[in-house]
């Protein structure tokens, strides 16, 4: 059946997270002399926690038909919706995974700076800051196990009642280890039949280390009494590594031969069964609000079991296998890159008037060079680019008070955000037979944008505003995933790459990240803060604020070859926060209730599948703080009250099926947090 669509990879599955979190600030401040301060600041973080993942999937749907030489599926009384989705069947020849993976994470964080401020005169001073931050994000054990059940009949799945949690029947008992096989190979009783997929033991651990250091100097001089002049330099640099190790198993369980086999499973010791391996996962779907008869146990592999029966984990060949672990079978997930930025600016403010009115603002010009210097291997050999590209980005920003408590504020400037690093290594895979090449690309531009804001402010009385506010940004360039068929010399790519008697004018289909024309967009927002000083006491220390912004943009994307016009990535059209609170001198609380509309979150990569996207949200939150004494003070915050389930999408503007549908609970935090 052609142009029919269906779930790739069907299931439920179960996400344990377990985290520790510890946190350390620390300020100093002095004056050696009655014109001079320093400020020294300190940062720590340390955040550790565990992610366990469990999931019974029919993993055959995500295989095209003779994938690899095995059968296809068989559709029995396929149902239909009026989008051409498969929404209901019945199907033979379905091969079942059930998996557990296991994550251990940690992420440090340390970063301190030190500041200085130098009167020269009543009217010309200095500002200095330098700082160095760091953040290690390590995974050193990222550890996937699955078993499978081959050749399933009688497999269904149905969504006509409920298009986000489906019905499942699995043809089988699911919580029966005997129906299971923990299978070192596709082909079983050496016959040379292919069944299916070969079982996992997948160990990826992975470190990633940024590291960022800025120094800024800013002059001020206070030329006459309604205007300062200032002028300054920043220098900025950024540093991204990452490394990840995989296992490459290089033994053929059966000793037909020195077969690759890539993270496959190693037979079982004798004596020893998929029940030894093995666990039931029970108790899952807990408000859930799954199908009656859709099962909520099932059993799942046991990472601490088969570690313990076969040693996963000693990076070396032991009697059961060969589980070492190996940076260069993966060379494209090792890449890293240097960003240095330096940027000048003068800026003139002033406060005067404007027809007998108050009026005040600035007028600058900033000048930035960025060089990047990034490496990463494109199949097996390191590449290393270098380059610098400069932005010019004036900015305005006028403030007129026509009345008492009334502003009106504009703003016009040119801006730019550049790539994320990890987006700008060179590092992916070439194949010069296919001629394709799925790489990272140096050569990005900064997404740069031409933006105007006009807002009206009124302050009526203390701690009460009221504002409406217009903007429009022309984004001039915007960065996304693109499939294309272009030179190879157009990508920048050394020659020594190619091989197969391609050359630099040889047609290449790549894919990575291209700069794209961009698109307008514009909206307005409104904003109501007021605390309730009229209320009798103790009412009049609660208060409110509320905001509604809405938003419409046209962003011309790439898809497939065609032009897809779709809304900004990451943009909802309409959004509103409310929050009520209450504040004394000793007590704070305040719930806050948030709707976000539904956006995008990706453009995809293509296979008639425009856009990725997540449904609108309504979030309802408390938090609250009480200050035992002048140095203890102790905090509450409970977060997603209304328990919003979060549900992602795929497909198109006219066709969008369900990704994934996630439900995490309610979340509740106690903390305390002492200073001197």
């Amino acid at each position: 059946m052609q142009n029919y669509w269906h779930p790739r990879i069907p299931r439920y599955g179960r996400l344990d997270y377990e985290q520790e979190r510890l946190g350390v600030t620390s300020a100093v401040q002095f004056q050696p002399f009655e014109t001079t301060r320093i400020d020294l600041d300190l940062l720590y973080a340390n955040l550790k926690g565990t992610r366990k993942e469990e999931y019974l999937e029919a993993i055959s749907f995500s295989r095209n038909t003779g994938a690899g030489g095995m059968g296809g599926t068989t559709v029995i009384n396929p149902v239909f919706d009026d989008k051409q989705n498969l929404i209901a069947g019945t199907f033979n020849g379905v091969d079942i995974r059930t998996e557990q993976r296991l994550d251990e994470l940690e992420t440090e964080f340390l970063q301190y700076s030190v500041g200085l401020s130098q009167e020269f005169s009543d009217t010309f001073r200095f500002k200095g800051v330098a700082g160095w931050s760091s953040s290690t994000q390590d995974n050193p054990v990222q550890t996937t196990l699955s078993l499978e059940r081959y050749n399933v009949n009688g497999y269904s799945y149905d969504f006509r009642d409920n298009k986000n949690l489906p019905s499942f029947n699995y043809g089988f008992d699911v919580t029966n280890p005997a129906n299971y096989v923990f299978s070192p190979s596709t082909r079983l009783a050496r016959n040379g039949a292919i069944v299916g997929d070969q079982s996992l033991i997948r160990m990826r651990p992975n470190k990633t280390k940024n590291e960022f250091q800025t120094y800024r100097g800013d002059f001020e001089w206070d030329t006459n009494d309604w205007l300062t002049m200032k002028a300054g330099g920043i220098y900025k640099d950024y540093d991204f590594n990452t490394q990840e190790q995989r296992r490459y198993a290089t033994i053929d369980p059966f000793g037909n031969g020195t077969a690759t086999l890539t993270e496959a499973a190693v037979a079982l010791p004798p004596g020893v069964t998929v029940a030894d391996i093995s666990e039931l996962l029970t108790g899952f779907g807990r408000n859930l609000g799954m199908p009656a008869g859709t099962p909520t146990s099932w059993v799942v592999p046991s990472i601490d079991k088969l570690a313990s029966a076969l040693d996963i984990y000693c990076n070396c060949v032991n009697q059961y296998g060969d589980f070492r672990l190996d940076a260069s079978n993966q060379l494209g997930q090792n890449r890293s890159a240097g960003e240095k930025s330096y940027s000048g600016y003068v800026q003139a403010d002033f406060s005067t008037e404007l027809f007998g009115l108050p009026f005040r603002g600035n007028v600058g010009v900033r000048q930035v060079k960025t060089e990047l210097t990034s490496v990463g291997y494109v199949g097996t050999r390191q590449v290393t680019i270098e380059r610098e590209y400069n932005n010019t980005l004036p900015a305005m920003n006028l403030t007129l008070e026509p009345v008492d408590d009334v502003l009106v504020r504009f703003g016009a400037a040119k801006v730019m955000s550049r790539p994320d690093l990890p987006v700008l290594t060179p590092g992916g895979s070439i194949n010069n037979t296919a001629r394709t090449l799925s790489v990272g690309n140096p050569y990005l531009q900064p997404i740069k944008a031409n933006t105007v804001d006009l807002s009206f402010e009124w302050y009526p009385e203390k701690e009460t505003l009221f504002t409406v506010g217009l903007f429009y940004k022309d984004i001039k360039t915007y960065i996304q995933q693109i499939s294309e068929t272009v030179s190879f010399a157009s990508t920048g790519l050394p020659d020594v790459l190619l091989a197969n008697g391609n050359t630099p004018d040889t047609v290449f289909t790549v894919t990575r990240a291209e700069n794209t024309q961009g698109g307008p967009l514009k909206g307005f927002e409104v904003s109501l803060q007021k605390p309730f000083t009229f209320l009798p006491a103790p009412f009049d220390s609660f208060g409110g604020i509320v905001n509604f912004t809405y938003v419409t943009s046209d962003i011309d994307y790439i898809v497939a070859s065609r032009l897809v016009t779709e809304p900004l990535v990451g943009l909802s059209p309409k959004s509103f926060n409310a929050t009520l609170y209450y504040e004394d001198d000793k007590f704070s609380a305040r719930v806050s209730g948030s709707f976000r509309d539904a956006y995008l979150t990706q453009i995809a990569p293509g296979n008639a599948n425009d856009i990725r996207g997540k449904a609108s949200t309504f979030n309802l939150d408390f938090s609250a703080s009480y200050e035992l004494t002048d140095q203890i003070t102790v905090s509450f915050e409970a977060i997603n009250l209304t328990d919003q389930f979060d549900e992602r999408w795929v497909g198109t503007s006219d066709r969008k099926n369900l990704e994934t549908y996630e439900h995490t609970g309610r979340q509740f935090f106690l903390g305390a947090r002492y200073k001197y």
